[in-house]
């Protein structure tokens, strides 16, 4: 596997909003029930308070989810290392025009796969229609489909699909279902390889590359 974007950027920078808002909200609350306490009386500043828990408890609520999205994130990332050498990953994709973030995009001789660790489709069709501006040969053939796969990392977790847009696996199923589409697709590695580039340049547009870029196949 070579790892041309480690990514991480994007929910890193919603967990410290995230936790800046909880610290923000349970220190107003505090704050604000002790001046009313020794104001008013000790009883408003009680009733203050607990109006103010639901905030904070929502607050909470939001940031252990996002620390929990980049405890899955890492865990796919590391797990799609393991795949073989000509294979391409990126992570945390940004692509121009289009809202949000892409987990994980996969290229190799699956094609192009986009895998969310949340149940979205929408990802496939952005990577889809951006590649096939760059690739218009390829439209009809490696680009007709783009495979996504909502992967669940949460062994506890019950899935129940109904006629889903999307491939749904669990994370120990992962590597098994990319190898499968592979085996199918068939894509030769002179076609990834490029579909590749174009992706490095679509990322990396506009915005600044580290110091060193490229070394080994990591884009860092």
């Amino acid at each position: 596997m070579q790892v041309l974007r480690v990514g991480g950027e994007h929910l890193a920078g919603r967990r410290r909003n995230s936790r800046s808002a909880h610290l923000i909200i349970a220190g107003a609350g505090t704050v604000g029930a002790v001046a009313l306490s020794v104001v008013l009386h000790p009883l408003v500043g009680v009733a203050f308070g607990i109006t103010v828990v639901p905030a904070v408890t929502k607050a909470h609520r939001s940031l252990h989810r996002i620390i929990k999205g980049i405890r899955g994130e890492t865990a796919v990332a590391e797990l799609l290392r393991s795949l073989p050498d000509d294979y391409f990953l990126f992570n945390d994709v940004a692509l121009p025009g289009y809202p949000g973030n892409i987990d994980h995009v996969v290229v190799g001789p699956c094609g192009v796969l986009v895998i969310e660790t949340k149940n979205f489709s929408r990802g496939a069709i952005a990577v889809r229609e951006t590649l096939s501006r760059a690739h218009p040969d390829l439209e009809g053939s490696v680009l007709r489909y783009v495979d996504s796969i909502a992967v669940f990392t949460n062994p506890s977790s019950r899935v129940r699909v109904d006629r889903a847009k999307t491939i749904v696996a669990r994370y120990s199923q992962l590597l098994d279902v990319i190898l499968a589409i592979a085996w199918r697709k068939r894509v030769p590695s002179a076609v990834a390889a490029r579909l590749a580039e174009s992706l490095i340049n679509l990322v990396t547009n506009g915005g600044p590359v580290a110091a060193g870029g490229a070394r080994d196949g990591v884009l860092i």
